[in-house]
């Protein structure tokens, strides 16, 4: 889940795990709310924001589902050149939902766990 700050904020179930795992006056820092929350709810989900340890300008790997989302007239990929690299890479399942958000563009890319640039 890529939030680069707050500014990207869409008072859905994403923003809800992250603000409720996150340190208390920190600026999303997870500390102990991995386990409590994360780890209950959300196993394997990872956050990814500026001040963070995971950044969305870092590589990202395989075998994941990336969830992010664009403000009005903005675009994280365009913003974002790592991120851009990611959905467009072979068998990579992208999704756009539709309806999710009045305001904004939800976006899912699904990496596969084996990238074979062979098989095409």
């Amino acid at each position: 889940m890529i939030f680069p700050d707050n500014s990207y904020h869409h008072e859905g179930p994403f923003e809800l795990l992250l603000k409720a795992a996150a340190d208390f006056r920190s600026s999303w820092t997870i500390g102990s709310g991995q386990k409590t929350m994360l780890d209950r709810y959300a196993p394997n989900m990872v956050f990814r924001n500026n001040n963070g340890r995971l950044r969305p300008d870092m590589p990202y790997g395989n075998s994941r589902v990336l969830v992010w989302f664009d403000k009005e007239g903005q675009s994280l990929e365009r913003e974002i050149p790592e991120l851009a690299k990611a959905p467009v890479r072979p068998r990579v399942k992208r999704h756009q939902p539709q309806g999710y958000s009045s305001f904004r563009a939800m976006h899912i890319a699904d990496i596969p766990e084996v990238m074979d640039l062979r098989r095409r």
